[in-house]
């Protein structure tokens, strides 16, 4: 059976129409929602924590590194569909090295790139929010005496950071014994992801080709 033109022609345009609407949802999409990271790290003593979150839409991803656990999951919707262990994920510690070996490939590498990791810097830097930092520390030294002056320096540092809502600091002294605890949380905000595609794009193709 031999159809009209005109439908070939309609079916034509219809699909270059989606993959028109496709593309500008795409863009728009890149464009407009932004990517959210957050960072934690705790350390009780006795044990260390680190997770960060990256969330980009209804995507995300996070990676968690600890003494008891390590893994990556993907996100969707902030709920973890996809998780796999990652129990390399914090280097063990290696034997001494051995005589420094001429010419590295990758310090060479680093610096025939710098200016294009430094680009990348700064177009993220042009791009990046801070939405949150909150830091609490429990503290304490052999002598009394230096415990309160750290204390002191924080309490000046939380008078000087004060006018800004999103920086909170607080630390806890601890007199009668040496320690040194901490749970800190950072969260940043990259408002236009697409701002980024050129320099991340010339830098990977860059690291590509050599």
């Amino acid at each position: 059976m031999i159809f009209p033109p005109t439908v070939g022609v309609m079916d034509l345009f219809l699909i270059l129409a989606v993959i028109g609407i496709l593309a500008a949802i795409f863009v728009l999409f890149i464009t407009l929602v932004p990517i959210d990271i957050t960072l934690i790290t705790r350390n009780t003593g006795s044990a260390y924590h680190h997770t960060i979150t990256v969330v980009w839409g209804l995507a995300g991803f996070r990676l968690v590194a600890g003494e008891e656990e390590n893994f990556w999951e993907i996100l969707v919707l902030n709920h973890a569909v996809f998780r796999r262990r990652a129990d390399n994920l914090m280097p063990k510690p290696s034997p001494e090295p051995g005589p420094r070996e001429k010419g590295s490939t990758g310090l060479l590498t680093a610096r025939k790139n710098l200016p294009l990791f430094l680009d990348l810097a700064r177009a993220a830097w042009r791009q990046t929010l801070l939405r949150s930092v909150c830091v609490r520390v429990r503290a304490g030294f052999a002598d009394p005496a230096q415990t309160g002056l750290v204390f002191g320096y924080v309490q000046a540092l939380r008078g000087i950071v004060s006018p800004w809502e999103v920086i909170a600091i607080e630390m806890e002294p601890l007199f009668d014994r040496v320690a040194l605890e901490w749970e800190a949380a950072l969260g940043i905000r990259i408002r236009h992801p697409s701002f980024l595609f050129p320099s991340g794009f010339r830098l990977a193709w860059r690291l590509a080709r050599t």
